[in-house]
């Protein structure tokens, strides 16, 4: 039953990835053939990584991998694309944790979710993937073929955030297991809301950094017509 449960929801992922780079890239460097094949391709790299890598922090890790793997198929900047996954991936582990710690102050008993790990794992899973294709519809809605530019240095900076906030919310949800308290996963629930709409911030600030950027360069290239255009001008003049 894991199984499919797993299967089910490695699909509504690859499908909310899609989606979600078919709106943020303009351009695909391949045919439609190709992009479906590396769509299951990466599908089941993920599945397998669901089925077999027991660490969280590492599941996480392989789907930032895979998801870089992915954008192969779209034209971009390169920093970009593993800046972006590496968002996507913090974000997707951040709803899972905040569904888990949810489920868990519901249940209210860890003898309870122990004794029905399957049927929590199921719904945890089925809520995360609803939560996910919410954040994802919402993000692609709001960075529809927007495009966007920056320098190395600025996204180098935006890798801090992510990175620390995987590291902080696995860290905090195993101690919170090996202390097998509910009442540790209030102060859980209560960090990764945080850290969600820290993450948000910090993507939109990049946006629009992106669009600030994606001016200069519009006015810098303006300015170089202008500046040719006018020493063009008194040769024809005469």
């Amino acid at each position: 039953m894991k199984l499919i449960v797993d299967a089910l929801g490695t699909i509504m992922e690859i499908v909310m990835l899609r989606y979600f780079f078919n709106i943020i890239f303009d351009e695909k460097k391949y045919n439609k053939i190709m992009h479906f094949f590396w769509y299951v391709l990466i599908g089941l790299g993920i599945y397998l990584s669901s089925i077999y890598v027991a660490s969280g922090m590492w599941k996480t890790l392989n789907c930032i991998v895979l998801v870089v793997l992915l954008q192969i198929l779209y034209k971009g900047k390169i920093i970009y694309k593993f800046l972006l996954s590496l968002f996507i991936s913090t974000i997707y582990a951040m709803v899972e944790m905040l569904v888990g710690s949810i489920l868990v102050l519901i249940y209210g008993n860890m003898q309870l979710i122990k004794n029905n790990t399957l049927i929590f794992y199921t719904k945890g899973v089925f809520i995360s993937k609803f939560l996910t294709l919410i954040v994802t519809v919402a993000l692609a809605v709001y960075k529809r073929r927007k495009q966007t530019t920056g320098s190395t240095k600025l996204f180098l900076l935006m890798f801090i955030l992510p990175i620390d906030t995987i590291i902080t919310i696995y860290q905090l949800f195993s101690n919170a297991l090996q202390i097998n308290q509910v009442d540790s996963f209030n102060g859980i629930l209560a960090i990764t809301v945080l850290l969600i709409i820290t993450n948000v911030i910090q993507f939109y600030l990049l946006d629009k950094q992106a669009e600030i950027n994606t001016m200069k360069i519009r006015i810098m290239t303006s300015q170089m017509v202008i500046k040719k255009t006018r020493r063009f001008l008194p040769r024809y003049a005469k």
